[in-house]
């Protein structure tokens, strides 16, 4: 039988300003396998577990969007590596906090009330092209 150990490593990687945030989960692996199963879940709340799978066997990664975790809480990874005989069982463990501040939309800077002047009505009447155009006020007075 033989033992296979992963190592597990976490790193958090800004891609650009523009795009998400990523939590890539790394390790070091030796053997043969088809693929990686990664399990992990917050340490405040257990019985919220997630996993997710890597299908390839030369994969050592696996990116996570830093959406899915909560600022400041810890979490809790393990994984297995798997090939046509099985699985390798459970690796290391590795803590993970989450150390960002959540996000705080900037201070709205905008007036409390934009104020509209008020727009004189037209001519009482006037020609534009040789038609003749009469303004008529609309009584809003009694409508309901």
């Amino acid at each position: 039988m033989k033992v296979i150990v992963l190592i597990l490593g976490l790193l958090l990687v800004t891609v650009s300003p523009a795009s998400a945030q990523l939590v890539v989960v790394t390790w070091q692996f030796e053997g043969e396998a088809d693929g990686f199963t990664i399990y992990w879940g917050d340490l405040e709340s257990p019985t919220v577990t997630y996993n997710g799978t890597v299908k390839d066997g030369t994969a050592r990664e696996y990116a996570v969007e830093a959406n899915r975790f909560i600022p400041q809480h810890t979490y809790r990874f393990q994984m297995e590596s798997y090939n046509g005989t099985g699985s390798s069982g459970p690796s290391n463990i590795f803590d993970y906090l989450h150390d960002v501040t959540a996000y705080e939309p900037p201070e709205d800077n905008l007036p409390p009330a934009v104020e509209v002047p008020e727009i004189p009505p037209p001519p009482a009447g006037m020609e534009v092209g040789g038609i003749s155009i009469q303004y008529v006020p609309i009584k809003t007075e009694g409508v309901k």
